[in-house]
């Protein structure tokens, strides 16, 4: 599962037990809050082991040309279910630095040489034996035997279950458990003054049996993206993505964050113990400049364009100019556009259209110097499909992007983990750049899924997971 703070590109992974590995096609991202399901079939039936509901794999290593070997479809195989040994598993990044190792107890079993599938020259192969290597495995304290499957639980804390349901959907939390730490946010610096905001988190030992001391959990490591484009969305493309390690307990403190929207994922050196922060670092002086809050594409014909935006603040707006562009990087303007000076205003603007021009943008300077853009409306690819949701996890309101060619209703339906249906509703959308809000406030902490269709279609439904924490 993703935690984020962003999607996450996990193409050339390494999955292996020892004997087996399989290398995860490459370019294959998953979103915050999603899976990514490997097995031996397309399928995995309800009953299957502890699965309690029939689960939709993305990964079939039978016909994915991406093992080392052929893995038996029959006897002893991969991601065997019990078995007579402390059965392992060793998830490695495309360098081969190990991202998370398991294993049921001490010692762990026996491990072959490997050659790793590069997938047709697509990804690195490696060879190597997990016997002759450092490997920092988490020891879980089960016993060996049929039935004793585990999972970790969703929630991002450094707990394993033993003989779960697991369907990808399930919480897999025990009754009356509690986290063994817990996290505390302080801005520290709310505002970029010259030098940046900071902020830090204290981490807090709740069960010292579980959690002895800090050095069970330092180094922690830190994930931090950095919304670029102020969309409100976390991409892999417009957005600014950093990591590192803190390892001064009790608290983990970061510095020199400009202005922005910031999303701030902690975890321990285990890969678990995961939490999620939503920062925003203010302009210096407390008071925002003017904000973009939408610009549109809502109409087009044979010979031009019509945007539509909104600006808050317009009082702080200098100037305000929508500019053009060829291939999405490199922006000429278009147009200077007057200002309408009342607090929240709203314009439109025909544009003409030029051959090779699809790109636009509102550039907007504030008084103080300071420019804010608009994300970037291609003309030339509009469709349902070019969709996203945000933030995820999702506290109060969960943003979804909507692009259409034309104006017409779709219908949502929202999904617990439980796939009962919570909520349902539908959205006018117009040609161009639609962002609907949902709110989630009310929801219960869990995983949920968003169904998005057009009524009569035969067009294949947009469906997004979240996490409302």
């Amino acid at each position: 599962m993703n935690f984020g703070p962003g999607p996450m590109n996990i193409g050339c992974y390494i999955v292996t037990n020892g004997i087996y590995s399989v290398t995860i096609p490459p370019n294959t991202v998953i979103q915050p809050g999603e899976y990514y399901v490997i097995a031996g079939s397309n399928t995995l039936l309800k009953d299957c082991g502890n699965v309690d509901s029939a689960v939709q794999v993305q990964l079939n290593w039978n016909t994915c040309n991406c093992t080392n070997i052929p893995i038996p479809t029959s006897g002893p195989g991969f991601f065997e279910d019990g078995g007579g040994g402390n059965e392992k598993i060793v998830l490695f990044k495309p360098n081969l630095e190990i991202v998370d190792a398991v294993s049921r107890w001490n010692p762990v079993s026996l491990s072959n040489n490997i050659t790793t599938s590069s997938i047709g020259g697509q990804c690195a192969s490696y060879t190597f034996d997990l016997d002759n290597m450092s490997i920092p495995y988490e020891i879980m304290g089960m016993s060996t035997g049929q039935g004793n499957s585990y999972a970790r639980t969703i929630d991002g804390d450094c707990l394993w279950v033993k003989d779960p349901p697991q369907s990808a959907h399930a919480t897999n939390n025990r009754a009356g458990d509690v986290s063994a730490i817990n996290y505390a946010l302080n801005i520290t610096g709310a505002q970029d003054c010259g030098s940046g905001g900071s902020l830090s988190v204290q981490v807090n030992i709740v069960d010292t049996k579980v959690v002895t001391d800090y050095s069970v959990l330092f180094p922690m490591n830190y994930s931090i993206a950095f919304d670029a484009n102020n969309d409100g969305i976390f991409d892999l493309t417009n957005d600014q993505y950093s990591y590192g390690e803190d390892n001064t307990p009790p608290s983990i403190d970061i510095t020199g964050l400009p202005m922005g929207r910031y999303r701030f994922v902690v975890g321990s050196k285990m890969g678990c113990f995961l939490a999620t922060f939503n920062v925003n670092v203010l302009f210096c002086g407390g008071v925002l400049n003017t904000q973009i809050l939408n610009f549109d594409l809502v109409k087009q014909t044979n010979s031009y364009y019509t945007f539509r935006w909104m600006l808050a603040e317009t009082g702080l707006a200098k100037t305000m100019i929508v500019e053009k562009s060829a291939d999405g990087r490199h922006f000429t303007n278009a147009a200077v556009v007057p200002l309408s000076f009342s607090n929240t205003s709203s314009y439109w603007q025909n544009f003409l259209k030029e051959p090779g021009i699809n790109f636009y943008r509102l550039r907007v300077v504030s008084k103080n110097g300071t420019e804010i853009y608009s994300p970037v409306v291609n003309t030339g690819t509009v469709s349902l499909t070019e969709s996203a949701i945000g933030p995820n996890p999702a506290t109060d309101i969960l943003k979804i992007k909507l692009t259409g060619t034309h104006t017409e209703t779709v219908h949502y339906k929202l999904y617990n983990a439980l796939s009962e249906q919570v909520g349902s509703g539908q959205y006018l959308i117009h040609s161009g750049t639609n962002v609907k809000q949902l709110t989630v406030s009310h929801l219960p902490s869990g995983l949920y899924q968003l169904v998005i269709l057009k009524k009569n279609s035969t067009e294949q439904p947009i469906s997004f997971r979240f996490v409302k924490p």
